[in-house]
């Protein structure tokens, strides 16, 4: 008995006889793919979790600086990040005038009143037990 390896050129063959099949897929897939990429609106999502801690050093040797509870550290933290400064240099570096063309029309101020109604900010908080007094 021979055995017969498979060559290049009987994968070629395979792909020449299957022109038509192959063609019959590939061209509504890309016509799919093209007509998605265009027509789908560009949204962009991006997530950051903050972790807060306490403090691993006793209280007896360091006091803490921190006086305010997580949440508003938290809501701080949102509006110096959202502030009219930082928005507009978000909206130069990423050229957001050209994304909002309706809104850059009116001028850089829908631009940012529209970046700021796509941003949302979620608080999640967990239930955590203080180990040395067994409260929460």
């Amino acid at each position: 008995m021979q055995q017969h390896t498979i060559s290049l050129k009987d994968y070629s063959a395979v792909l020449v006889r299957r022109r038509g099949q192959i063609i019959a897929v590939m061209v509504p897939l890309l016509l799919i793919s093209i007509a998605l990429a265009v027509g789908l609106p560009s949204v962009y999502r991006s997530t950051a979790t903050i972790l807060v801690e306490q403090q691993n050093i006793p209280q007896d040797l360091v006091t803490s600086t921190v006086t305010s509870y997580a949440d508003e550290r938290i809501q701080l933290i949102s509006r110096r990040v959202m502030s009219r400064d930082n928005l507009d240099k978000v909206i130069e570096k990423l050229k957001l005038q050209s994304h909002y063309k309706e809104e850059a029309q009116l001028g850089m101020g829908a631009v940012r009143k529209r970046l700021t109604q796509g941003t949302a900010l979620e608080m999640v908080s967990a239930e955590v037990v203080n180990p040395r007094s067994g409260r929460e």
